[in-house]
């Protein structure tokens, strides 16, 4: 009996060195088999997420081209909006330039003619008699002569001539 209770321990010390051994491979390969597994499932994620990023990029990419050719088209219409308000420009300043040289012959024309007017004015005044002439031979008078303008169109005249006195209004027609 002592001998089947020693070699039954025996036994079970043998059989749970076994059940050790067998309890460490399998650990082993349990602990293997999860890092296999968390290795392929980070690979898949590091793929899945690299298959992302290069969709993202490629997204960006065509939103790009698409912004590209927008701004492309836009700026050709400013440049040809550009073109034409240049050349607008060029037109008003074309038009202002003979628009000043038309004030510039507008202003000569008027010059020319209020000299000619301010000269007529002196030709008329040396042709009314003098006021101290008109005191002399009609004292208690008076002349209400306003030219609208410069010069007027009408004028008076006064004589003596021995014993009588001329006087004449002339009123002159157009004016």
């Amino acid at each position: 009996v002592y001998m089947i209770l020693t070699i039954s321990k025996v036994l079970d010390i043998s059989s749970q060195m076994e059940a050790k051994k067998i309890f460490l491979i399998s650990l082993v390969f349990l602990v293997a088999f999860f890092s296999m597994s968390i290795g392929y499932l980070i690979f898949k994620l590091t793929e899945k997420r690299a298959k992302i990023m290069q969709e993202n990029l490629d997204i960006q990419k065509n939103i790009n081209e698409k912004l590209e050719v927008e701004v492309a088209k836009r700026t050709e219409e400013i440049v040809n909006k550009n073109e034409i308000l240049e050349k607008q420009k060029e037109e008003i300043l074309a038009q202002n330039d003979e628009i000043l040289t038309q004030r510039d012959e507008l202003l000569k024309h008027q010059k020319e003619i209020t000299d000619s007017i301010n000269y007529a004015k002196r030709i008329q005044t040396a042709i009314l008699p003098p006021d101290t002439m008109i005191n002399e031979i009609l004292p208690e008078h008076f002349i209400l002569y306003k030219p609208r303008d410069i010069v007027s169109g009408d004028f008076y005249w006064v004589k003596h001539i021995n014993q009588y006195i001329l006087f004449a209004a002339v009123d002159c027609t157009g004016h």
